[in-house]
């Protein structure tokens, strides 16, 4: 019964006075306070979130910030839709031969799907061909968003990433899956090229290899696989018993492998340096970008002067954004296919390649930036949960207690993950399978204040009523180079301190899970992206690290709360994150 009497004394209380907070004076010695937690806290692994807090009367606000542990990573990466075709031989309707090899569709500059190889309408609009991307590609994850009913790959393999690139071609980490593809368009010739399927290209160079080779005591190792490159070096490495927090040194490496398949390991700060590695073959080894590219995302204070530059103050255009798709909210039939052509070098802005040569109109703009990459949670997958106490006011809940009974109400509420791609405005309270809720309207007010740039949207939605935070990549970009990443959830309003008991405060607990459902249904090895949901860094080897402190953040704060309140809470968030991890619970 006290479920529903808060659940409806909400919704009676955003009827009644959204926006209105109760702020008599707090009982003598009451003081807003919150404890942050991980758990688990095991270094480069996946982490959860643990965030409680009680606010006193004079610390209830609708406005709440979330600062994650310096070491935390959200999942990071954007990603572009390809075309790609694969070689027919022999009798009708033909064998898939191509092994690693891949024929790839030319880039489609207009706004509407084009013909290739053959097949009508399959070259997608606004596409940036496999080799135009930055770095030309090289090293980055080719996935089919689709996965098979027994949670396999399908048509490639998972994991795959580009080799090469060579005129209207790409060759592949792995060679191709034989079954699947589409028959040749037209009349069967043997030698001839399937219709074209679309694929996922991300923007990172995130990837794994399984016959990497190490030799005992050295910082050197080698992969075939890997296709290493100058630029890898900064990047961090793992696998088998290479020594946690070791990242590339130098390429090519000295004393193992070749000129093209071997690299150094450097690992600061690791106790006992490699001195532990052992001589092993078919390892698998990961490298992770030194810095998370840029992340498929949502933009609300967009801006034209109607030219083909698009500016924001808080999306932070990076180079690692070029070719990536930009899509208009509202959708601009003209700007089609459009993408990302060339930042400015303080991320303050970008000109758009694509969609012709049609200009942005002048005005206010809201867009998405990248489509999701496979690694990301899937739009409605639960995230965490926010539970809640707090003691409703009968003015705006007439089937509320009285006050002077002192009952509290609570409710712990799932919370879901929504990505950015396919946001639209909504008119009504029916959001579809993709995309923000946006809908704002009675007690809806999920859409009502989204931050100028999200990653995505953690909502709350019933028939009666929703509200959002949202999470964010805080990053800069200066001379062209994007910094490091730091995250944090904001919630821009927060309905549930609406019509409160005076003088009484509100309790609030977020849990934000490490992985979600789509995540750990994957195919093993699924490339592009990172961070699972949430993950945390891993420390050096042979040492340990207490997170504490904040705000401000530094390079070592843990998780904090600060709102829109006069008064501040206190921040409990010490955690000590040590390599090797320990099977403790939490911190």
């Amino acid at each position: 019964m006290r479920r529903r009497r808060y659940f409806v004394g909400l919704i009676a209380a955003l009827m009644a006075a959204s926006g209105l907070l109760i702020t008599a004076a707090a009982p003598a010695g009451a003081a807003s306070t919150c404890d942050e937690s991980m758990n688990p806290a095991a270094s480069g692994n996946a982490s959860g979130l643990i965030v409680s807090c009680v606010f006193s009367s004079l610390g209830v606000s609708p406005q709440i910030t979330i600062t994650d542990y310096a070491d935390a990573v959200w999942h990071y990466g954007s990603a572009r839709t390809v075309a790609v075709s694969v070689t027919r031989t022999g009798a009708a309707p033909g064998t898939v031969t191509s092994g690693a090899l891949v024929k790839v569709c030319p880039d489609n500059n207009t706004t509407a799907a084009t013909t290739c190889f053959g097949a009508a309408a399959s070259d997608p609009p606004g596409q940036l061909h496999i080799g135009g991307g930055p770095g030309g590609d090289i090293n980055h994850s080719l996935e089919n968003l689709a996965s098979s009913p027994t949670l396999t790959h399908l048509l490639i393999q998972a994991g795959t990433f580009i080799k090469t690139t060579a005129a209207g071609t790409a060759t592949l980490s792995k060679a191709v899956l034989a079954a699947g593809w589409p028959n040749c368009p037209g009349s069967y010739v043997s030698g001839c090229a399937s219709a074209p399927v679309k694929l996922s290209l991300d923007n990172g160079t995130g990837r794994a290899a399984t016959d990497g080779v190490t030799t005992a005591g050295s910082n050197c190792v080698s992969s075939v696989v890997m296709n290493f490159k100058a630029a890898d070096v900064g990047s961090g490495f793992s696998g088998g018993d290479i020594p946690d927090g070791a990242t590339i040194s130098a390429f090519p490496g000295t004393g193992c492998g070749t000129a093209t398949t071997s690299v150094n390991l450097a690992c600061t700060g690791c106790v006992g340096g490699f001195t532990g590695v052992t001589s092993h073959t078919a390892q698998v080894f990961t490298i992770s970008p030194s810095k998370p590219p840029t992340s498929s995302r949502y933009v609300s204070d967009g801006s034209s002067t109607g030219t083909r530059t698009l500016s924001s103050a808080t999306a932070e255009f990076s180079p690692s954004d070029i070719g990536q798709p930009i899509v208009f909210n509202p959708p601009i039939a003209t700007l089609s296919g459009a993408r990302v052509l060339l930042p400015a070098a303080d991320g303050s802005s970008t000109t758009i390649a694509g969609a012709g040569t049609a200009v942005i109109p002048a005005g206010a703009k809201k867009f998405t930036i990248g489509f999701t990459t496979k690694t990301a949670p899937a739009t409605g997958d639960a995230q965490g949960t926010l539970a809640i106490l707090l003691q409703v006011n009968p003015q705006v809940s007439p089937t509320s207690p009285p006050c002077a009974a002192n009952k509290i109400s609570g409710f712990q509420i799932p919370l879901s993950w929504r990505n950015p791609q396919g946001t639209i405005a909504l008119a009504t309270n029916t959001p579809g399978a993709q995309g923000y809720n946006t809908f704002v309207g009675g007690t809806h007010l999920s859409g009502s204040s989204p931050p100028g740039t999200s990653v995505a949207q953690l909502d709350f939605r019933t028939a009666s009523t929703s509200f959002s935070g949202y999470v964010r990549q805080n990053y800069t970009t200066t001379a062209s180079v994007q910094g490091p990443s730091t995250y944090g959830v904001y919630y821009t309003f927060l309905p549930v301190g609406v019509g409160i008991c005076p003088g009484t405060g509100i309790a609030s607990s977020w849990t934000f899970f490490g992985l979600t459902k789509k995540i750990v249904e994957n195919p093993s090895f699924t490339g592009g992206g990172g961070g699972g949901a949430r993950g945390i860094k891993s420390e050096p080897q042979g040492t340990s690290q207490v997170y504490s402190g904040g705000p401000p953040a530094s390079a070592t704060s843990g998780a904090f709360v600060t709102t829109a309140a006069g008064e501040q809470p206190s921040n409990n968030n010490a955690c000590t994150v040590s390599s090797p991890a320990t099977i403790t619970v939490g911190c």
